[in-house]
């Protein structure tokens, strides 16, 4: 048998952004001979102020703001008050450059600065440091709606008043502050949206106010919103990419029968859909208070609440390592199958509940010449599962495939999976039900926080101000889980229960329709509510999985001192200064097993604590240089640091035993050091015209203390009382930790330009662009102080890390009317570093968005956008990284030339439409 392989080939086209670039300059160089006439009527440091609307008004404030910032650092702004240029935070963020953005069902959840993980970047909100729901200390932007901010801010080369915390860059989400406003702002909005998939008509309503009072001396400023959004994402998911021995197989190449080989496949193929109902309201409260010139008080409240829905529908096949198809080449079977397959129908319904409170109040005076600000800071998230019921059914074995190749011999994007009966998936007649979940979880992250700094004029030298302050903070994160399992035989009737027995019709009759050619057309799926009604009518009060439960404490204070200086006739400004951090961290939990119910089933858990503390000292260095008028040139050197996440410092192992024949534990190690960085950013900045700007910059971080996640055979202590068939299974565990690395660099560049067309004639004078492009390289050490597997690791990136990424923004604006295309591009980036014998890979990703507005009068306006204009989906795959039993390791798949063809998890959520309305009062 011959077959034809045909790669992927989803390298981002340099022409593209070689044509994008060229382009740019072309308008810069043609613009600036016009301009150069025009400049000889400047005056000189003086600004000229254009009264400008929409998304044009956003664009020039997201220029004044780059161009007067102390600090490196890019900015999105509202174009109104209740009108973000983005619905979603992360991905309005992701027109910055240097930030990638990461999806969850099809909206943007978290950011990446830079080349740096989300959770290695802070997050505040008017100045408080946000807490999250999840396991890490990344938060998650799609808990909040856009529209309640005034601006998001990106500081990517912080001072010594710049709270620690971030290795990437420092966000600051901003409300409106109501006494800076010229007048009062009301308006409302009303929405309809459609995600085409899931082909639900959903609605939202939006609304704000802002005006002042007491002779302008107290403010108010307040948002409201109320979102639902219905999601739908068909996915399929190869899991667990490792080494497998004793695979019966037959050379792709020759047709030869190899016998027994070693082959790198997948544990199991699993392909599903799933529902998202999210609904989401909450607000925004600010309120300022000026006593006289040297007093005032403000608090700013803000709260979002995020509630998700989710049906979850799901089939996975395993053990299909007999009479395969070996591609000699790679080392992964093209075909694989078994007489005996394994495999299971898995259906969830879960609902998450994400609470968030954000409070801070402030207090500013002058005493004795000294500026005074006084803050405390109060943040909680809290998210838990109120619902989460999980059915399986499975216990058969039958007759099934997987196929790479399609009838051509070209490789597909997913394997054609196939059963040998007349359903098409496992017979439901045999499938039964073996397994009833339900179970909970809670995560509480809750952080107070308090803060003085004083400021104040001097003249010594080039100083002409010093700052110092101090921070306290304290967080606490309590995670808690109950054991919902409960084995299921048979009925109160002693009949098995079976998939054919309680099941119905599969919800869609379009999966992955015009996406895959060769995906299942569906399976039966359990009727969730007959199944829990009928056979646990009294729910399951489960006990606490002491495991998975633990507590996390972490106290800080910081010092600091800044110096502020001016010379050479005020061309050249900035600050130094240096902040010191002590840290102290302690950890409650739990370490324990779980064993089959073969050896009788029984657990053990013992209780763990553990506590560590360290030091920290960050000097800083700013300089912002006037070249003339028009240019500048920034040049900034930090120290930064990030802590490690609650993940990672949980104290306890966890160890899965119930399957003596894939035994495996988990844990964190809660003496991990903070990630610390030494970077250097150098940035030309070229502002002509009344709203050109062209930079440039190169950024560098040598990173020290890299945290990764590996995995290594650890044996345990056996507790007394534990049955000798069980102890065996304590032994040479692939148990997966953190640990320290020794480090790595980031090295990149970003190329920003931003122009309106008003020098074009005719209707091209209302257009304008912006066009970002950021190059990435990097390298990680994944490896412990040991060098264990050092070789396969040589030269991987940061996680989450792409090479390219591109954003363009092309609009059109007149009248109160305006267009807007937005573009953006993401190269591969590394998602997974170890897992089992692989390494998990995104691909590149392509997206572009379309958003309209028009003005039918002074204060109605109708809006609409639709997302994904061209339906891209979501995807990874998994390279070998290794080596072993002659299949060597295959290492970066940036720059080795890897096979990417490995799909390991693709999903598509489709397009989503919006409709809306908005009035101004």
């Amino acid at each position: 048998m011959t077959f034809k392989i045909n790669y992927f080939n989803r390298t981002f086209s340099r022409n593209k952004l070689s044509l994008a670039i060229s382009t740019a300059f072309i308008l810069v160089t043609t613009h600036s001979v016009n301009a150069a006439e025009q400049d000889q009527e400047k005056v000189e440091d003086e600004v000229e102020v254009i009264e400008v609307t929409g998304f044009r008004s956003s664009a020039s404030k997201q220029r004044d703001f780059k161009r007067f910032s102390e600090n490196i650092s890019d900015g999105i702004f509202a174009e109104d008050m209740g009108k973000m240029p983005d619905e979603n935070i992360a991905e309005a963020m992701q027109r910055i450059t240097g930030v990638g953005i990461d999806r969850v069902d099809g909206e943007g959840s978290t950011v990446t600065i830079r080349g740096v993980d989300p959770s290695l970047n802070q997050i505040n909100i008017n100045g408080v440091t946000m807490t999250n729901g999840g396991d890490d200390n990344a938060v998650n932007f799609s808990t909040m709606s856009a529209d309640m901010l005034s601006s998001i801010e990106v500081i990517k080369s912080p001072s010594a008043h710049h709270d620690e915390g971030s290795l990437g860059g420092t966000v600051n989400l901003k409300t409106f502050r109501p006494l800076e406003l010229n007048e009062r702002k009301a308006s409302v909005s009303v929405q309809t949206k459609q995600n085409e998939l899931a082909d639900e008509t959903d609605f939202a309503v939006k609304g704000s106010f802002a005006d002042k009072f007491a002779n302008d001396n107290f403010g108010i400023a307040t948002s409201v919103f109320y979102d639902e959004q219905t999601v739908r994402t068909d996915f399929y998911n190869m899991y667990n990419w490792k080494v497998w021995p004793n695979v019966s197989a037959t050379s792709h190449q020759t047709g030869e029968n190899l016998g027994k080989v070693f082959a790198f496949d997948p544990t199991g193929f699993e392909t599903g859909t799933k529902f998202n109902e999210r609904v989401r309201y909450g607000g925004s409260l600010t309120l300022e208070y000026r006593l006289d010139e040297d007093n005032r008080l403000w608090s700013d409240l803000s709260y979002s609440m995020l509630t998700v829905d989710e049906d979850l529908y799901q089939t996975r096949l395993t053990a299909l390592r007999k009479d395969n198809i070996l591609d000699e080449e790679s080392g992964t079977s093209f075909y694989a199958s078994s007489a005996k397959a394994g495999g299971n129908i898995l259906s969830r319904m879960r609902e998450t509940d994400t609470e968030t409170i954000n409070l801070g109040l402030g207090y500013e005076t002058v005493i004795a010449d000294w500026v005074v600000t006084a803050k405390v800071g109060i943040s909680r998230a809290d998210e838990s599962w109120p619902t989460n019921n999980r059915l399986n059914f499975g216990q058969v074995k039958e007759s099934a495939s997987a196929n790479w190749l399609d009838e051509n011999g070209n490789i597909q994007t997913v394997p054609t999976l196939e059963w040998n009966n007349e359903y098409g998936y496992f017979d439901p007649t045999k499938a039964r039900l073996f397994q009833i979940y339900d179970d909970d979880r809670s995560v509480k992250d809750d952080l107070d926080s308090i803060s003085i700094d004083l400021q104040r004029d001097v003249e010594f030298g080039a100083i002409h101000s010093i700052q110092l302050g101090a921070k306290y903070f304290e967080r606490s994160k309590d995670r808690s889980q109950t054991i919902g399992n409960t084995p299921f035989t048979k009925d109160s009737d002693g009949n098995f229960v079976y998939l054919n027995d309680v099941g119905q019709d599969f919800p869609i009759n379009d999966f992955f329709d015009g996406v895959l050619d060769n995906a299942l057309e569906g399976w039966m799926v359990p009727d969730f509510d007959y199944v829990y009604n009928t056979y646990l009518p009294n729910g399951f009060d489960g006990p606490s999985d002491l495991i998975n439960t633990y507590t996390i404490d972490t106290e800080a204070t910081a010092v600091y001192i800044e110096f502020n200086y001016s010379a050479f006739d005020g061309k050249l400004i900035g600050d130094f200064g240096v902040r010191y951090v002590d840290t102290t961290s302690s950890s409650k939990g739990h370490q324990g097993a779980n064993f089959p119910a073969a050896t009788g089933g029984d657990s053990y858990v013992v209780p763990v604590d553990a506590s560590s503390d360290y030091t920290n000292v960050l000097p800083s260095f700013n300089a912002r240089y006037v070249i003339n008028e028009d240019m500048l040139l920034r040049f900034s050197a930090a120290k930064v640091m990030a802590r490690p996440t609650p993940t990672q410092i949980r104290p306890g192992v966890a160890i899965k035993a119930t399957n003596p024949d894939n035994v495996t534990a988990a844990g964190g190690n809660p003496y991990l050091d903070p990630t610390e960085a030494t970077q250097f950013d150098i940035s030309w900045e070229w502002y002509f015209a009344d709203s050109g700007l062209l930079s440039i910059a190169g950024f560098y971080k040598d990173i020290d203390t890299f945290i990764f996640d590996k995995i290594e055979e650890q044996s345990f202590d056996c507790p007394t009382g534990t049955t000798p068939e069980n102890c065996a299974l304590l032994v040479d565990v692939p148990t997966k930790m953190s640990d320290n690395g020794s480090g790595g660099e980031i090295t990149g560049a970003e190329v920003s330009y931003q122009q309106d067309f008003t020098f074009l004639p005719g209707f091209l004078s209302d257009f304008g662009t912006i066009i970002n492009y950021t190059y990435t390289d990097s390298e990680a050490s994944f490896v412990d102080s040991e060098e264990t597997n050092a070789e396969f690791y040589d030269g991987f990136p940061f996680l989450k890390t792409s090479k390219d990424t591109v954003n363009a923004t092309l609009y059109w604006e007149k009248d109160g009317h305006s267009v807007r295309l937005a573009y953006n591009y993401r190269s591969d980036n590394l998602y997974q570093a170890v897992v089992l014998d692989s390494s998990i890979w995104t691909d590149s990703r392509e997206s572009l968005d379309l958003s309209a507005n028009f003005q039918l009068t002074q204060q109605l306006s109708l809006n609409m956008s639709a997302n994904n204009l061209t339906d891209e989906s979501d995807r990874r795959y998994a390279t070998r990284t290794i080596g072993k039993n002659g299949l060597a390791s295959e290492g970066n798949a940036l720059t080795s030339g890897t096979p990417d063809w490995r799909t390991a998890y693709y999903a598509n959520t489709g397009r989503i439409f919006r409709v809306g309305v908005t009035y101004k009062f």
